[in-house]
């Protein structure tokens, strides 16, 4: 009875962590240019990776962009800056946000 009790607490434990969203900072991409870095869900390399794709599309393109599966909107913060969220479609848990500018 003990040991049953005990793996249904364990059980209760993992399912709350299980379930919460993981986020992990990741830095920089781009020599800086994109900064503060946070994936949702995502590992740095991908939130990186798409950081990185995003810039080589926006370029003197501004405004909403799709870069493979994700949905990125941008909002400047001011006139040399903006900040970015992609949103992974069909996936909307999936998210990467980071600054962008010189």
């Amino acid at each position: 009875m003990r040991y049953v009790s005990l793996v249904l607490l364990a059980a209760g434990l993992l399912v709350p962590a299980a379930s919460s969203s993981a986020n992990a900072s990741c830095g920089t991409a781009d020599n800086g240019f994109e900064n503060t870095i946070v994936g949702f869900n995502v590992s740095c390399n991908q939130a990186r990776s798409l950081a990185h794709k995003w810039h080589a599309r926006s370029i003197g393109n501004p405004g909403s962009k799709v870069v493979g599966f994700y949905h990125c909107q941008s909002a400047a913060t001011d006139q040399e800056h903006v900040a970015v969220l992609c949103t992974r479609v069909g996936a909307r848990q999936h998210k990467v946000f980071f600054f962008a500018g010189p």
